[in-house]
């Protein structure tokens, strides 16, 4: 259980390097085709906003597949213990 949590963690952190990176670029691109600086905000703000909701997501995917592993898991382990 543990190994996956860490492989989603870094999952996570590979896709928000990528985002990073992206981002980047976007504002980059941007100030070399002199876009107006409310338009450059403007985008800024959704790539964030897109960021946000993206590991917003992920991080519910991975608590709900961690839950989903302990219940898994360790409900029947304390079944088993209880019947005994």
């Amino acid at each position: 259980m543990f190994k996956f949590y860490k492989d989603a963690v870094k999952f996570v952190g590979v896709l928000a390097c990528l985002a990073t990176i992206g981002m980047i670029f976007s504002a980059a691109t941007l100030i070399v085709k002199q876009v107006s600086l409310l338009t450059s905000f403007l985008h800024l703000f959704v790539c964030l906003f897109l960021l946000f909701v993206t590991l917003v997501v992920i991080g519910l995917v991975l608590a709900v597949a961690v839950s989903f592993a302990v219940v898994v898991v360790l409900v029947p382990a304390a079944m088993t213990i209880r019947s005994i």
